[in-house]
């Protein structure tokens, strides 16, 4: 991982710097003996050193004060807690365990039992394992081999402490020297062949490096498969002026119609109007669903019907319609008319009053009744309901609505 931007000066750097420093201060010193004399045992020499020392801790203690912030710098606790805000956790391994066959030769004079945690290293000594529980005496020694069979559990987390069956153990306590200790869960009558089993089960830490590489899928899938993120993702889309996400649960609820039973519908709006949900775009809002969807969830991509909306504005004023002051006042109305319009979401409407107290509030001169507004199609029919609402096509998946013609007239006093 990257440092952080932040160069923390050595002890080494520090000093020089204050050596430097010195010797610049004596020169503008004309007439004056000089300290020059920096060696080791020196007063000044060890002056320079101990103040060289003590803001190099300083800067070094700044710059791991700076990275402790940073997830990719961050190590140790400072990493856990930068962790802990996202509720991620380091995975913790787990130690090997298994069977293992303590074994007596024939004629061997050991009589005792084996006490749980007793000590038992590998060859190499890289591991330690301790039994778990204690056995009874093997008795009096004969001329025949006996054994005890015991469990053992690894002092450490670690998947290379997996050991194979025929491994030899060796205890720690030299009073058990005598004694052979071999992983196993089952052995034959000489206990030395047809060994089977093995310790297993260990699983090492997760170390700091492999948490950031976990930590990073698992932050960039945090949200993913929500109707708000795959709606956020599509309208990031290049070409897509808004989108609306309806899962399955609202299809089957009749919230909406849909052939595609057990899909989510994806409704676009293309910025383009013309071209519609092109080939190309409609790859591009594929690629925008498929990385923000949930896995093994199916979706269709539907081009929102559009009605156009043709308004005429009917104003009563004094106005010329030729006069500065009237195309200045209804440039101000084509702009609040724009921003309703651009603020309007799939499958909503507005209702013609609420439109005409936005153009009042444009010109407070013009009394109630002094604005008239009309809303067509393209064929001239009437667009606005029994309750004065204007609503985008409601049929199939619904629709936007968008503005069309507009028109001002004046209308006399």
């Amino acid at each position: 991982m990257a440092d952080i931007e932040f160069e923390a000066k050595t002890t080494e750097q520090v000093i020089a710097d204050i050596q430097e420093n010195i010797i610049q201060a004596q020169d503008a010193v004309v007439g004056k003996p000089k300290l020059t004399d920096f060696s080791t045992g020196s007063i000044i020499g060890t002056l320079v050193r101990g103040v060289g020392a003590a803001i190099g801790g300083y800067w070094q203690y700044f710059k791991d004060l700076t990275q402790s912030f940073y997830i990719t710098t961050a190590t140790g606790e400072s990493l856990r807690k930068r962790f802990a805000d996202f509720n991620f956790v380091m995975k913790t391994g787990s130690p090997s365990k298994g069977t293992i066959h303590i074994i007596r030769p024939a004629n061997t004079t050991y009589t005792g039992n084996i006490n749980s945690q007793e000590i038992l290293y590998t060859d190499s000594g890289e591991f330690q394992f301790t039994v778990d529980t204690s056995t009874d005496s093997f008795g009096s020694p004969g001329n025949t081999v006996n054994f005890k069979t015991v469990n053992v559990t690894c002092t450490e987390n670690s998947s290379l402490s997996n050991l194979p069956s025929g491994t030899i153990l060796r205890p720690l306590n030299s009073s058990l020297s005598s004694l052979k200790f071999i992983v196993a869960s089952t052995m034959d009558g000489t206990y030395t062949t047809a060994l089977s089993g093995g310790l297993s089960g260990g699983v090492s830490d997760e170390t700091e490096d492999e948490a950031r590489d976990r930590f990073k899928t698992y932050i960039q899938n945090l949200g993913k498969g929500t109707t708000s993120v795959i709606k956020a993702s599509v309208e990031a889309v290049s070409g897509v002026r808004r989108c609306k996400i309806y899962d399955n649960s609202r299809i089957v609820a009749g919230e909406i119609s849909s052939p595609y039973p057990g899909y989510i519908v994806v409704q676009v709006q293309p910025t383009d109007l013309v071209s519609g949900l092109s080939v190309s775009l409609r790859s591009r809002i594929s690629q925008a669903v498929e990385e923000s969807k949930a896995a093994g969830v199916a979706y269709v991509i539907h081009s929102v019907p559009v009605r156009s909306v043709n308004i005429v504005v009917q104003v009563r004023t004094s106005l010329n319609n030729s006069s500065p002051e009237w195309a200045n006042y209804t440039s101000k109305l084509t702009t609040e008319i724009s921003n309703i319009f651009n603020s309007l979401d799939i499958k909503e409407g507005f209702y013609i009053s609420a439109l005409q107290a936005k153009l009042y509030a444009v010109d407070p001169g013009v009394s109630a009744g002094g604005i008239t507004i009309t809303c067509t199609n393209d064929q001239g029919q009437s667009l606005a309901n029994s309750a004065g609402n204007v609503l985008p096509e409601q049929s199939g998946d619904g629709g936007v609505l968008v503005l069309g013609d507009l028109d001002f007239e004046i209308a006399g006093l």
